[in-house]
């Protein structure tokens, strides 16, 4: 044995009884069940006992006079205590051993470093105990990474409903840093009336609870629907909270209430346009069952003409829903307008009103540029404008008027129609675009024409305004974009 190893051995003789000498020692550390090994101030293996041997997996006594680099990892070769603690201090390391057949494994190196270099060291092999903590840290990462990355909002609670963390997520949902809620009541950002479905999070430990819609405050002050699931892990010691995932289903409530409120319309739709269809069927039908009852020729022909009353009425209804329909289903069809002639057209479609002869009708129309727009919606604005004008008109008005003025620029149309009729009242003004709307038990027409003209300007993202009074007139001015084609 070494001088080293002499020396070393010395140290301890006084721990042994006095028979005892340095050959038990050192027949002790040959036989322990650690791996120990010496080495000098030159990095030689001096000692390394069996244990050692057979840890790193060399005939035994192969390792003694070996050197340090035999054993370690290439990049730790060298001295590994080169910054280690100075003089007779224990210190404790971590290498990356090499075995005899190469392969490598994480030792745990208690070290006893001597004043004059070199230092004795026990091993302990702790690669699977490193395995798991990386195998721990790993998932803790790649946990943290998909609670980081999720689109859900994660919070962690205490006992006193605390914001003890929150998922970065809740910059996209709700507006606000991570920062500014840590450390605030989880209230401080739910609405005011469901607050109170939250506390039920404490009822039982371990239970997993959910919410399917409750109302979380955006930071720019406007409330999003959440759906919530959480669960009580304040009994588990190392979390000690409440942990809530909120799931944004905003658009999801949002299109529910939109479905909710077209199938609303839908069935009022169905209902008012079955009324209507079945009002004139019924007229017709009573009228031929007190004609088939009457001889008079002069009261046949009364009822004759009330009957084509009815059926006009019928088709004009029925032609409002087929404008209805292919306004809300059919694409826009951009195509070159002629307003001069379009006008003529809608003039001679509605003659069956028999009523020009009656109204003048003026036309003041400036149209220099082309003008590119879907033809067939905009006839279904004048039309159902000029029938307006022409129904609600006041007869006995000395010098009863439609003026059509109509002017193109290159930014688009402007359409005036105004007349001098009955005018609408002002309550009622708000209201008459909308669907079915009949401002009075006096009107004639079916209550779309109105909500098709609006309903066609905004498909060719135009504007509609309205002014009339009462007795008066109305004017009715809309502005249309030219839709005209790039070449």
């Amino acid at each position: 044995m070494t001088n080293i190893l002499h020396k070393w051995t010395q140290g301890f003789s006084s721990l042994f009884a006095s028979n005892q000498n340095n050959i038990v020692f050192e027949q002790y550390l040959e036989e322990a069940s650690d791996a120990i090994y010496i080495v000098d101030n030159s990095e030689k293996i001096v000692f390394a006992n069996k244990s050692a041997h057979a840890l790193l997996g060399y005939p035994y006594p192969e390792l003694n006079g070996s050197s340090m680099s035999s054993i370690v990892q290439p990049s730790l070769k060298g001295n590994p205590f080169a910054e280690g603690l100075p003089g007779t201090a224990d210190a404790i390391f971590q290498l990356t051993y090499i075995r005899k057949n190469g392969t490598a494994f994480t030792g745990e190196l208690s070290a006893k470093i001597f004043s004059e270099g070199g230092h004795l060291g026990i091993v302990r092999d702790v690669s699977r105990a490193v395995d798991q903590r990386d195998t721990l840290v790993n998932s803790e990462n790649k946990l943290r990474a998909l609670i980081e990355n999720s689109f859900d909002i994660v919070i962690l609670l205490n006992r006193h409903f605390i914001v003890q963390y929150i998922s970065p997520s809740l910059e996209d949902s709700l507006g606000y840093h991570p920062g500014e809620l840590l450390g605030k009541p989880v209230n401080s950002f739910i609405e005011f009336h469901d607050r109170k479905l939250i506390y039920d999070l404490l009822k039982s430990s371990g239970i997993t609870y959910r919410i399917e819609d409750i109302r979380l405050k955006h930071k720019d002050k406007f409330l999003k629907h959440f759906e919530i699931n959480a669960i009580n892990l304040l009994h588990q010691e190392n979390i000690r909270g409440i942990i809530v995932n909120c799931h944004d289903i905003h658009d999801r409530v949002h299109f529910e209430e939109q479905l909710k409120n077209t199938n609303y319309e839908l069935d009022s739709f169905v209902y008012r346009v079955s009324h209507d269809l079945k009002a004139p069927l019924r007229s017709i039908l009573g009228l031929l069952s007190l004609a088939s009852k009457e001889s008079s020729v002069e009261t046949l022909h009364i009822y004759n003409e009330m009957m084509k009353r009815s059926v006009e009425g019928l088709d004009r209804f029925i032609h409002e829903l087929t404008q209805f329909s292919r306004n809300s289903r059919l694409d826009i069809q951009v195509e070159s307008i002629d307003f001069t002639a379009l006008v003529r057209e809608v003039l001679f479609q509605i003659q069956y009103l028999n009523l020009e002869n009656k109204i003048e009708v003026r036309q003041h129309i400036i149209q220099n540029l082309e003008f590119f727009s879907d033809k067939h919606r905009i006839h279904t604005i004048l039309a159902n404008l000029l029938s307006n004008a022409y129904k609600y008109h006041r007869f006995e008005n000395n010098n009863p008027y439609i003026e059509i003025d109509i002017k193109v620029d290159s930014s688009g149309v402007e359409i005036i129609v105004l007349d001098n009729g009955t005018g609408i009242d002002e309550q009622y003004q708000t209201k008459v675009f909308d669907m079915f709307y009949r401002a009075s038990e006096q009107s004639t027409g079916s209550g779309l024409g109105l909500y098709i003209v609006k309903s066609a300007i905004e498909r060719l993202q135009g504007e509609i305004q309205l002014e009339s009074i009462i007795g008066k007139g109305t004017k009715i001015k809309v502005e249309l974009p030219n839709k005209k084609k790039l070449d």
